[in-house]
């Protein structure tokens, strides 16, 4: 038996790339999978693989940037399976281009997706694990949200605040048995700039090293076993975050040479 064995697992943006992915880890070690988004049809889909191999999965078709939906999550969860052990804040999109063109509007949505729709699923959840004495709170922030990129401020400020509260609320709440994790990939194989909305250009600039979305998945996967505070993805990403602690002057010139906006 797994130590995840039958642990119940809630898993946004599930419908494909990298929540997709951890949804099939978890599910492969046992584990009773929730899975949430908009797109119920990719959902079904992989609940239909899943179930290959795991028949406990359950899907709840979910807006994280609407409240009432995540409330539904929640209350659907729990009706299931009775309790929540691993919630995994994975939904979340990005937008590219110049800050001054980005409708701010757009701005507004991207905070509720990216930041505020975890932060109100968290809100919702710790109560539920803290009267179970235990839990662990896995926030899919990124590599930008440990250092800002050109082109990509305000996606960068949406990952700063998810990494920002899941630093300070891993101190918060460790008396009650509840652990934070800190998930920041690098460049993955999804379709993320292919979804990704751009203002002032037309696509993403520069060329990075790629990790797949499978590979990001077992990270998370390792990460929850061995109760990691936080994990740096691609050995790109590692070395930027490395570098900028002691020399962020050249990284903003790298950045300068490499990322651009045209």
């Amino acid at each position: 038996m797994t130590p995840l064995k039958n642990k119940v697992v809630i898993v946004t943006g599930a419908s494909s790339g990298i929540g997709k992915e951890t949804a099939k880890v978890f599910a492969k070690a046992g584990c009773k999978v929730v899975l949430a988004s908009r797109n119920i049809d990719n959902l079904k889909k992989v609940e239909e693989e899943i179930k290959t191999f795991n028949s406990n999965v359950l899907v709840v078709q979910t807006d994280v940037s609407d409240f009432k939906s995540l409330d539904n999550l929640v209350e659907e969860t729990l009706k299931v399976f009775g309790r929540i052990d691993i919630l995994i804040n994975n939904a979340g999109f990005g937008i590219y281009g110049w800050f001054h063109q980005t409708p701010f509007e757009e701005i507004e949505n991207i905070m509720r997706v990216n930041f505020l729709g975890s932060a109100y699923l968290i809100h919702k959840v710790l109560p539920l694990m803290m009267q179970q004495g235990e839990g662990v709170i896995v926030n899919v922030s990124s590599v930008v949200g440990k250092r800002g990129v050109s082109g990509m401020g305000i996606y960068s400020a949406s990952k700063f605040a998810l990494t920002g509260l899941t630093e300070a609320l891993r101190v918060e709440y460790k008396k009650f048995g509840i652990h934070f994790i800190g998930v920041h990939p690098g460049t993955t194989d999804t379709k993320f700039f292919e979804n990704a909305k751009y203002y002032g250009t037309n696509r993403m600039q520069g060329r990075f090293m790629i990790m797949s979305a499978e590979k990001v998945a077992k990270e998370i996967l390792k990460a929850v076993l061995k109760r990691k505070r936080e994990i740096v993805l691609t050995p790109l990403g590692k070395l930027t975050v490395w570098i900028n602690k002691f020399f962020p002057s050249f990284v903003d010139f790298m950045m300068s040479k490499v990322i651009k906006i045209t």
